[in-house]
């Protein structure tokens, strides 16, 4: 896989700044008003959860985490069960959270955006570089577990 210059993790900065932004300057219609924005950490505090599980199980599997890198080993177990994507997934719910806390409606409208620019920009180019590399294995993982949920 060729290198990327904009890493995922920047795409969900991105995707923070213009939520921010959509709050400040094109608020439509408030959906969670204090002290009802707490319920934001909910979603939050999976996202983070689910991202450092996620990482965890490619550090202990001795694969890179950055989707430039050739991958050394193919995970399926951990969070990698139940979603063949949970480090993204865990971002979303980050900023998820993140919408909540604004709560505005506006915000909301990054979310989907974000979703379809990491597939892709990411997932898919990711998918095929491990269906070359791991062949039938990851193509039977593919059959066995959804994309995102």
């Amino acid at each position: 896989m060729p290198p990327t210059l904009v890493l995922p993790p920047t795409f969900a900065l991105i995707a923070g700044l213009a939520m921010a932004c959509l709050d400040r300057f094109v608020p439509i219609a408030d959906l969670v008003n204090s002290p009802w924005h707490w319920m934001a950490l909910v979603p939050a505090t999976a996202g983070l959860l689910l991202t450092l599980w996620a990482a965890v199980g490619f550090i202990r599997a001795d694969t890179p985490l950055e989707p430039y890198k050739q991958a050394s080993a193919l995970v399926t177990s951990g969070p990698y069960r139940f979603s063949r994507n949970p480090i993204y997934l865990g971002m979303a719910l980050l900023l998820a959270g993140f919408w909540l806390w604004l709560g505005s409606l506006s915000p909301g409208l990054v979310l989907p955006a974000f979703v379809v620019a990491i597939d892709r920009r990411f997932i898919r180019r990711e998918e095929a570089h491990l269906e070359e590399r791991f062949g039938e294995r990851f193509r039977a993982y593919r059959a066995s577990v959804r994309r995102w949920l």
